[in-house]
């Protein structure tokens, strides 16, 4: 049989999501979650600013991103979770329910190239569902509003390797599973899992919750959220869409000999490297408020510290430690990944527990000096008497913040846009390409 191009195949799969009626139904629904989502932040953010529109220090906690754009992705989070596997998953295991892959096959397209086509297409999808986001960043901006481009960029790229890691796994699911149904409930508690995970550690559940909460999808979008840029969750991304998309394809090949070996050293393998990953510790604050970091002129200070070790009693579950680390720990290693961090075990642990040690490494040898306290002004006055290095930990924050009050008026805009119009458009769109497929047949 006559091998044919692969942009034909392209062109098929785009023509299956553009009849489908369930990617429709996704567009018309996260329509109305963004609309709903932004409106809300809006609301709350503009109620906030009328006590700060006159008061320096108070305006600094608005940061229009974290505070507006943010919340308003979170609804396409839910979306890309929950509504989007479900129009993935129907690109393949449609074909598998009508045994049509086999007749692809037979019609020169490689395993790889049909797995990569749908990817594609549902890449395709994941930018669209970007896009209708544009506007309220237009609208934004047209009302006076600030936002500032590394923090929009990297939270956009956050979220296109959030929907590319679901239609990865979407089509992982279908490739599994035959039936429709039994793919989309596997996607759907994978998600879900890693909610729950997300949750546990928040209650403090074990140990080995707060390790698995580190690998996690929501955890690693976070980074994202919090305008850090992560190398290790950048790399985590990329490396979870390749995975399941290479496992997809080991599932999908009928013909492929000593699969479940192969399989196996795949996710060995997989494991290895997540181990690496998540050993990776380059990060960067690209947030304008560095609400992420500690101000300039302290993180110029603690660059110049010598050699520093931080020594500590506690568990990981403990709320102390939980608030030291974000408060204090992650803000340091982000300035000083070479810090070495030290959790003491066993009875040392049990005898004083609670306590905090800080080392620094003079010319005469290391000098340590003990607290119980995890403010941050008690760790930095330890670490400059030890290192003789002046840490001024009162700096001011130059971030002056970007209060705005928008009125109920001006927000008609975009309740008629994401309420109506939009909907209207998708809907009639499906009814459209519904009527054209009736005719030609």
């Amino acid at each position: 049989m006559k091998r044919m191009g692969f942009f034909t195949l392209l062109k098929k799969d785009f023509a299956v999501l553009k009849y489908s009626v369930s990617i429709y139904l996704f567009f018309v629904i996260l329509s109305f979650f963004a609309g709903n989502s932004f409106l809300t932040a809006v609301d709350l953010y503009s109620k906030g600013s009328m006590s700060a529109l006159n008061d320096n220090l108070y305006s600094a906690a608005f940061e229009p991103v974290y505070g507006v754009i943010v919340p308003a992705f979170g609804s396409l989070f839910i979306a890309f979770s929950l509504i989007l596997p479900f129009a993935i998953i129907s690109l393949l295991s449609g074909e598998r329910e009508n045994n049509t892959l086999y007749l692809s096959y037979q019609s020169g397209y490689t395993f790889s190239q049909t797995l990569f086509s749908k990817f594609l297409t549902g890449f395709f999808a994941v930018l669209l569902s970007i896009v209708l986001y544009i506007p309220l960043f237009v609208f934004w901006l047209l009302q006076g509003g600030h936002l500032p481009l590394s923090e929009v960029l990297l939270l956009i790229s956050g979220y296109t390797l959030y929907g590319l890691a679901i239609v990865s796994i979407s089509l992982f699911s279908a490739s599994v599973f035959k039936s429709i149904s039994s793919a989309s409930i596997f996607s759907f508690f994978f998600v879900v899992g890693s909610w729950v995970i997300d949750f546990l550690k928040s209650q403090s559940f074990s140990k080995i919750v707060i390790k698995l909460s580190s690998f996690t999808l929501s955890s690693r979008l976070k980074d994202f959220e919090n305008g850090i840029f992560s190398l290790s969750s950048l790399l985590y991304f990329i490396f979870l869409i390749f995975l399941f998309a290479l496992l997809g394809y080991l599932f999908l090949r009928f013909d492929l000999k000593y699969r479940a070996g192969l399989i196996a050293l795949v996710i060995v393998v997989s494991l290895f490297v997540f181990m690496f990953i998540g050993s990776i510790s380059f990060k960067r604050d690209l947030t304008e408020s560095r609400r992420n970091s500690f101000q300039p002129q302290i993180a110029d200070a603690v660059k110049k510290l010598p050699d520093v070790k931080i020594k500590l009693y506690f568990r990981k579950t403990d709320s102390r430690f939980i608030d030291y680390d974000e408060n204090f720990l992650e803000r340091f290693l982000m300035v000083k990944p070479d810090t070495e961090v030290i959790f003491v075990k066993g009875e040392e642990l049990e005898k004083d527990y609670g306590k905090f040690v800080y080392s620094v490494k003079t010319k005469s040898g290391w000098k340590s000096e003990s607290t119980y306290s995890n403010s941050n002004e008690e760790a930095f006055i330890i670490l400059s008497k030890l290192s003789g290095v002046k840490i001024d930990f009162n700096a001011d924050n130059s971030y002056k913040g970007y209060p705005l009050v928008l009125k109920g008026k001006n927000l008609k805009i975009i309740s008629v846009l994401y309420y109506f119009v939009f909907p209207l458009v998708f809907l009639f769109m499906l009814v459209f390409v519904k009527f054209k497929y009736f005719l030609r047949r």
